[in-house]
């Protein structure tokens, strides 16, 4: 790194600023993780004519502009008075910047939602995070879409996370125009770990900062027939588990009285355990209720199976799934979108 690699490139960043005043405030400090003392000395810096930038504009500056030569490595820092036509001072938390604004440039909006049965929080700010709007509204698309009107056209993305509301608010609010994004839970559970007070309020505010700075990772939202078919394996899975369920509790509760049935077929279960309680009534009325509660969920589970056999035999791609060695209509159905 030589001292013309910094002087070339602050003359490069100002040029592209636009600043054509700048008021030193103290002694220029140059920054650097490859040796930047070698040079200090060297640099031209006593004269108040020059112009210096401070390192939040100039990184920006150096990001949009030409490449800069990558061996130099320079990034430098200085808190100045800078005068500058059409400026606006933006607070990036340790100082002031002015940042120039673009004609005819629009300020664009980010909202977050923090979605919950009942209400939901939302949080609305700018392109530099200043919160903008809050309140807390009604989980119903149509009054999220009229709170955010008067934000409607500038508005770049409204957030949620995802969750058992998510496709059904996601749906409706693409369809009344809003640019909505659902958001991996995952994601931004780590992101707003770093919270110290978790609320709801502060939750909407974290979301839309995530939003603002695009570190999110999308999920994407099936169809309605999709999801109709995931409850329908839902709904079938369920059934199967309730009646299992039953049917090792009469087995184990029956071992307390000497009671072993030992292997048997599943149509054979009930005459079995019938035979064995022939002679004590009191133990016979307490299994026969859970004998019915078994026959019950088992022809329901018969049902939801049919009902997905036929599902599969009248579409031509899962019939064709279904056709491969290993795969039946249950896992035919569970990987087609």
């Amino acid at each position: 790194m030589k001292t013309c690699d910094v002087t070339d490139t602050l003359e490069l960043a100002l040029q592209i600023s636009g600043c054509d005043r700048v008021i030193i405030q103290h002694k220029p400090r140059l920054l650097s993780d490859n040796g930047a003392s070698y040079v200090s000395g060297e640099l031209p810096i006593g004269s108040t004519q020059k112009v210096w930038i401070t390192f939040a504009a100039l990184h920006t500056i150096l990001r949009r502009s030409a490449p800069v030569n990558a061996d130099c490595g320079i990034e430098f820092g200085l808190a100045v008075e800078v005068t500058a036509p059409q400026t606006a001072v933006v607070n990036t938390g340790l100082h002031e910047r002015p940042r120039l604004q673009q004609k005819g440039a629009v300020m664009e909006h980010y909202a977050g939602i923090d979605v919950s049965v009942i209400s939901s929080s939302l949080c609305v700010i700018d392109e530099s995070g200043t919160i903008v709007f809050e309140t807390t509204v009604e989980t119903e698309p149509e009054a999220i879409a009229d709170v955010l009107e008067p934000y409607v056209k500038t508005l770049k993305r409204l957030g949620h996370e995802t969750g058992s509301l998510a496709p059904w608010l996601h749906k409706r609010l693409r369809a009344l125009g809003l640019p909505i994004v659902c958001m991996e839970a995952g994601h931004t559970r780590a992101a707003l770990a770093s919270m110290r007070n978790k609320t709801d309020k502060n939750d909407a505010r974290g979301l839309a900062q995530i939003l603002r700075t695009g570190w999110f990772k999308p999920v994407y939202i099936k169809s309605d027939e999709a999801y109709r078919m995931r409850l329908l394996l839902t709904v079938r899975r369920n059934l199967k588990r309730k009646f299992l369920d039953i049917t090792n509790t009469i087995r184990h509760s029956l071992k307390a009285f000497g009671i072993k049935l030992g292997q048997v077929s599943r149509g054979k279960f009930e005459e079995k355990v019938r035979d064995h309680l022939s002679e004590d009534p009191i133990l016979t009325v307490m299994i026969n209720s859970l004998l019915k509660a078994r026959s019950v969920l088992w022809n329901e589970y018969c049902k939801m199976h049919k009902l997905i056999v036929q599902i599969v035999g009248r579409d031509a791609v899962m019939c064709r799934f279904s056709g491969v060695p290993g795969v039946g209509p249950v896992t035919a159905v569970g990987n087609i979108d």
